[in-house]
């Protein structure tokens, strides 16, 4: 059995992935949002932004 591979390249706004409803990543670049497992990574600087 030959396996088969697949590469692409996107650009995204908005990218969110759930296993089992539970929340892996979360990124969103219009409103800086970068949220893995839980911890939102971006928080400290929109709120320097007043966003």
């Amino acid at each position: 059995m030959e396996l088969s591979s697949l590469t692409a390249t996107l650009k995204l706004d908005y990218y969110k992935l759930t296993i089992n409803n539970q929340l892996i990543y979360e990124i969103d670049v219009v409103n800086h949002v970068r949220n893995t497992e839980g911890t939102d990574h971006m928080q400290n600087i929109r709120e320097l932004l007043g966003l």
